[in-house]
This record gives C-alpha cells, sequence and structure tokens, in this order.
C-alpha cells in the first residue's frame, strides 16, 4: 500500500471496527468512510481480511510495544514499570482508548477463525512476554519467565476489567505486586 492511501483505509477500518464490528468491515464500507473509490480498497490492501488484520496488528503492536519501551532501574524500582503496565488501560489514557479496547475485544474472537490473525497476535504476545522477561532478568528477579507470563496475564486481566468497568482501582494490585517482586529479590 502507499503511504498516505494505507493509512486512510486502516484509519478508516479501525474505525469501522471499533463502531460497528469486526463483520461491517466491506469493501464499500472502509472506501466510504476513508473517502476513496472502493477498487483502492483490494488494489493497495489485497483482501478486506488483511485490511482488518494490519489494523488490529498495527494498534496491538503500538499499545504494547509502548509500554514495553523501558524497564524498572533496579528490584527497588518497580513501582513505576508496574504502574505503567497495569494501569495501561486507565480510563483517558492515551495508550489505550476506548476504539483500542473495541478492537481488542473484537480480534479475539474473529482470531478463532482466522488462523493468520491468530498466529500474529500469539507473536505478538511472545514477543511482549519476552520483553517482560527481559526486563525481569535484567534487575534480578527470580523466575523471570513465569513472572513475566504471570504479569502479561494481569495486564490482560486489566485490559478486560477496565474496559467493563473504567472505576475499577489497581493500584492496590500494584502496590501488592511491587512488594511481593521486592520481597522475592530479597529472599535470592
Amino acid at each position: 500500500m502507499s503511504g498516505d492511501t494505507r493509512d486512510r483505509l486502516l484509519a478508516a477500518t479501525r474505525t469501522v471496527i471499533a463502531a460497528e464490528g469486526w463483520g461491517a468491515v466491506t469493501t464499500r464500507r472502509v472506501a466510504e468512510v476513508a473517502g476513496v473509490g472502493a477498487g483502492l480498497v483490494h488494489y493497495h490492501a489485497g483482501s478486506v481480511a488483511a485490511l482488518r488484520r494490519d489494523a488490529v496488528l498495527d494498534v496491538l503492536s503500538e499499545t504494547f510495544g509502548g509500554a514495553m519501551a523501558e524497564g524498572p532501574a533496579s528490584a527497588e524500582d518497580v513501582d513505576p514499570w508496574l504502574r505503567r503496565l497495569l494501569l495501561l488501560p486507565a480510563a483517558g489514557s492515551p495508550a489505550v482508548t476506548p476504539e483500542t479496547l473495541r478492537l481488542l475485544h473484537e480480534s479475539l474472537p474473529a482470531a478463532a477463525h482466522d488462523e493468520a490473525l491468530r498466529e500474529a497476535i500469539a507473536e505478538l504476545l511472545r514477543r511482549y512476554r519476552a520483553g517482560l522477561t527481559e526486563h525481569l532478568r535484567t534487575v534480578g528477579l527470580a523466575e523471570p519467565e513465569a513472572t513475566g507470563a504471570l504479569l502479561a496475564a494481569l495486564v490482560d486481566g486489566a485490559l478486560l476489567q477496565r474496559s467493563l468497568d473504567p472505576r475499577l482501582d489497581l493500584e492496590p494490585i500494584v502496590g501488592l505486586l511491587s512488594a511481593q517482586l521486592r520481597a522475592v529479590r530479597r529472599d535470592l
């Protein structure tokens, strides 16, 4: 896809998925929202399935990649890092918008029927867990692989629960988890 047209098609696809659902993404609907001719959708995207996949994966990569940019400086400094990870879906967070959450929710059932989407999301999550593990290993925490997988699951749960109940207070979880991680480090 050429840059400008690709960006317009992906933005239109994200808008349609978030507002109307996965099944509402059609050549005509995306072209209408993007303000381009219907023929350009297939010319630039190949297929509607590829367009949906690319739109969702771009958002998920940006969302989870941004959270992984910087790890804790030390085991004693995990609070700010955990806060960024777990409070990522906080109401009003620039990293995770209501549109992003709807895209995520729409993509999961679709991945059950789209092997390429499922594998792409799985690879993204593998990289996310590997990044968590590396940050934990760098600061010397015990069991970095298992703890990284647990943190990834906590972030998934936080995304789900905060999208359904934006008033959920995750601060106590951050404090408890941070204390547990520091205690594990001291026991080494």
